[in-house]
């Protein structure tokens, strides 16, 4: 009867790991200072928010939408820690910085309808940590 249970929590195993990622942040000196666990969010949950970005920073949530967009993008910021002035620019694919925006309150809105269609980066800087997401333009 033992053998079954211990086979069968051997071979779920795999994809218990293949479920989460670490994320390890180090300071100058090279050392680890944190260590985080971030879980994959299931395939049906990725599907069904196609026109939406969410990531986790420094353990609040994070909600750029929509994507891809006709004007407006809007970036939603969810967590108390937000009080830092927090500024996110806009570059094209080339590296061309097109403007930078501050983050004023939990919710900020980037007007994109004066730009051509394509993909652009959205890139934010945040307690020495680069994030960034592809945002497109119909």
């Amino acid at each position: 009867m033992k053998k079954p249970i211990i086979f069968t929590f051997i071979c779920s195993v795999p994809f218990i790991i293949w479920a989460q990622t670490l994320k390890f942040t180090y300071d100058n000196a090279g050392n680890r200072t944190h260590r985080e666990v971030v879980s994959q969010p299931k395939k049906e949950q990725r599907i069904k928010n196609q026109n939406s970005h969410s990531d986790i920073i420094l353990g609040k949530k994070v909600n750029v939408y929509p994507n891809p967009t006709k004007g407006i993008v809007k970036i939603e910021l969810l967590g108390n820690y937000w009080e830092e002035n927090i500024g996110f620019s806009l570059y094209t694919l080339g590296g061309k910085q097109l403007f930078t925006v501050l983050a004023a309150s939990q919710f900020t809105e980037l007007d994109l309808s004066t730009l051509p269609k394509g993909e652009y980066v959205l890139k934010t800087l945040l307690r020495g940590e680069n994030y960034s997401w592809i945002i497109i333009k119909e």
